[in-house]
């Protein structure tokens, strides 16, 4: 008897929980402090981009902890599936229909509560607030809570047509019913939903607590990928997973689809086949996801001018057509003044749809090594650029080419915003040059320190074309912000150590990359006590140079005057900072991501003071004489001073300083090298993790 081929595991575009939900932990983790482990439960927005797993979260929630349906009264409605389209008043009838069903449904309840639920809803028109008053105040009594789900809450605009009042209702029930948690899901938040419908109901006033779900993080998505596979008895292999999670960008529905296309018609070819095809079908794939979209813009003539958009900025753009695509949705403006759409994943899908050649460069050989994790081009290949190549894809681009040369995942595909380089006749054109980044980040050594900024982020870094008249060596790199701003990254380090070294460096970084903040990530010597331990980030609030001031000689001796001219870092950023040296869950998380032995100190951010001085010190009498003018050191090193003053001199206005250096000794005789590798990735991991997190809020739009 045959066999029956493997059941295709994957469903883009379904909810999904159990052992097909992969990372989130952070997210799920918030979620129940928010509901369940507070004093009392609060209000809470769940927002991110088209089919990144907000429904997902939710569900998922749901299942793992079996005991909110103990606490609560559980509502959970879908308003594309669960109402039917209509009014405003429809929306709520129906709104208090569900809420009244639940309720009834509770064997619990008291026959008291039971009658006043039967009636709540009248014949005809909505409950008055005072029979709502009546009902929330009889379930406080009864020990219960309801809570409400209102998942695609981006419809209850173009579904229901809610207006201002409708939206002071729901305002109204949120704020004075004590018994009712409110938990919404959507595209946009609450804030940009009201603002854009012209509406000053401030909904959002009273549900201020917001959970991002963005991309998911790369060994996360590498699960995604490949676990399911595996509970069919596929197994993906190491090149193919890594291709699926570049091209696919760590979205999960991205993922999805890659993973769902290889596994029906590909499952048992071997890895290079699986290779090809994914690079053939991939802009296909990614395009199912915004058919609809494109024909509606094609439809009204703008797909030209959003694929203008996403490829060369807002400035070549009619200024009609930019109305007309900020009237229907799909474009948005930042804090500058520029307009960019509304997710970074419709300009991940422009980008493959508009020229699909830009994937066909990618994996069309059939020769591919690795060595040491890292893909390796074969000596006796063509280089990747190499005219005759290009030329040989570009004639054909769904050819398969077997002596072309294999560009490893990190050139996949352009990240999704904003390029890196620009595409020319099939090449890849590096312009990064003469444009901005977000973020600069300054190491004072190439190893550990510049190695382990590589490390972070969701796609590889790459090297960025050299200046003739510049020796530097600059990487670039993108990090997502929770609300999926694409930040680009710049990193570099300088030859020497020092800060001479470090402060030119960073005014040529300040000069050529008009970064918005200037990073300094690295290590540096704790000062003992205060709690502080191998690995603690050190995020100073002010750097100094100790070294600065006048010896002179008193009764034969010499006598040092200091005068360190100290620098603080702007107030917004010390305030996030201090915040954050309550965070210890997101420490608690680098420290156990660490693939070595980690210190035996649970892991901690210090802000204060941070010395800078010529020289390293492995002796305490020179931090003892540093400290007894600085009574809060919180640590010293060789470089941040000179960076944090080359940001404040080299241009006006200056760029955001921000340093976050671990601690890797305590500059005593004790000093040792073992633990510089751990200090490096704690730091580089942290400025990450706080830059993706704090970056929206720094830098409103």
């Amino acid at each position: 008897m045959q066999k029956a081929p493997p059941r295709n595991p994957y469903v883009p575009g379904r909810r999904v929980t159990g052992q097909m939900f992969y990372g989130r932990e952070a997210e799920l983790s918030r979620l129940r402090y928010l509901l369940q482990d507070s004093l009392h439960p609060h209000h809470v927005q769940i927002v991110g981009e088209i089919r990144s797993g907000k429904s997902s979260l939710i569900a998922e929630f749901l299942r793992r902890h079996g005991d909110v349906h103990v606490q609560f009264v559980l509502v959970p409605l879908d308003l594309s599936a669960h109402f039917r389209i209509g009014t405003a008043q429809d929306f709520f009838r129906q709104l208090v229909e569900y809420i009244s069903q639940a309720v009834e449904s509770r064997s619990e309840i008291d026959e008291q509560l039971r009658e006043v639920t039967r009636h709540l809803l009248p014949p005809a028109g909505l409950p008055s607030l005072q029979r709502l008053h009546r009902f929330f105040d009889q379930l406080e009594r009864a020990c219960l809570r309801v809570l409400l789900v209102l998942d695609e809450f981006d419809y209850s605009i173009e579904l229901f047509k809610l207006d201002e009042q409708a939206f002071k209702y729901l305002r109204h029930m949120a704020d004075n019913f004590a018994p009712l948690t409110l938990v919404t899901s959507s595209r946009r938040s609450i804030f940009d939903i009201e603002c854009d419908a012209g509406m000053s109901s401030n909904l959002a006033g009273v549900m201020p607590e917001h959970i991002y779900v963005s991309l998911l993080e790369p060994d996360a998505a590498r699960l995604l990928c490949r676990e399911p596979a595996q509970h069919e008895g596929v197994i993906w292999e190491h090149d193919v997973v890594e291709l699926m999670v570049t091209l696919s960008g760590c979205h999960p529905c991205l993922i999805q689809r890659l993973a769902r296309h290889l596994f029906f018609e590909a499952r048992e070819s071997p890895a290079v086949e699986r290779i090809a095809m994914l690079t053939h079908a991939a802009p296909r794939i990614f395009g199912e996801l915004f058919d609809d979209m494109e024909r509606r813009l094609r439809k009204f003539g703008l797909w030209s001018a959003i694929v203008e958009l996403v490829r060369s900025g807002d400035r070549f753009i009619e200024h009609a057509d930019r109305d007309r695509l900020e009237r229907f949705g799909y474009i948005v403006v930042d804090k500058d003044g520029h307009y960019r759409t509304f997710t970074p994943l419709l300009d991940h899908v422009v980008n493959v749809r508009a020229d699909s050649r830009m994937i066909s460069h990618v994996a069309s050989a059939v020769l591919l090594k690795e060595q040491d994790g890292a893909f390796e081009q074969p000596e006796t290949n063509p280089r990747v650029g190499d005219e005759t190549t290009v030329a040989s894809e570009a004639a054909n681009p769904t050819e398969q080419v077997s002596t072309a040369a294999v560009m490893s995942p990190a050139s996949a595909i352009p990240p999704a915003r904003p390029n890196l380089g620009s595409v020319e006749g099939g090449a890849v054109v590096n312009d990064a040059a003469n444009d901005r980044f977000d973020v600069a980040i300054v190491c004072a050594l190439r190893t550990p320190e510049l190695k382990k900024v590589l490390d972070t982020g969701t796609t590889p870094w790459r090297e960025l074309d050299s200046e003739p008249d510049d020796p530097a060596t600059y990487h670039g790199g993108f990090y997502t912000t929770l609300k999926g701003t694409v930040l680009r990254v710049v990193a570099a380090a300088p030859s020497q150590m020092g800060m001479p070294a470090t402060a030119v460096l960073t005014a040529k970084m300040v000069r050529r990359f008009r970064p918005k903040l200037v990073a300094m990530v690295g290590i540096a010597a704790g000062v003992s006590g205060g709690g502080r331990g191998f690995g603690d980030i050190l995020a100073p609030d002010c750097t100094f140079d100790y070294g600065a001031g006048k010896w002179s000689s008193v009764d034969n001796k010499l006598h040092f005057s200091p005068d360190p001219n100290p620098i603080n870092i702007v107030p917004v950023l010390r305030s996030r900072l201090k915040d954050w040296e309550l965070k210890g869950e997101r420490l608690a998380r680098i420290r156990e991501r660490w693939q070595d032995q980690p210190a035996d100190t649970v892991l901690r951010l210090h802000v204060g003071p941070l010395g800078s001085g010529a020289a390293v010190v492995s002796a305490q009498q020179p931090v003892a004489t540093v400290r007894d003018h600085w009574r809060k050191l919180i640590g010293i090193e060789m470089e941040a001073y000179g960076a944090h003053l080359a940001c404040q001199e080299v241009c006006n206005p200056p760029p955001m300083f921000l340093c976050m250096k671990s601690v890797c000794d305590f500059a005593d005789p004790e000093k040792k090298d073992d633990w510089q590798h751990y200090a490096a990735y704690t730091a580089a991991q942290l400025c990450q993790v706080f830059l993706v997190e704090e970056w929206d809020r720094l830098f409103p739009r």
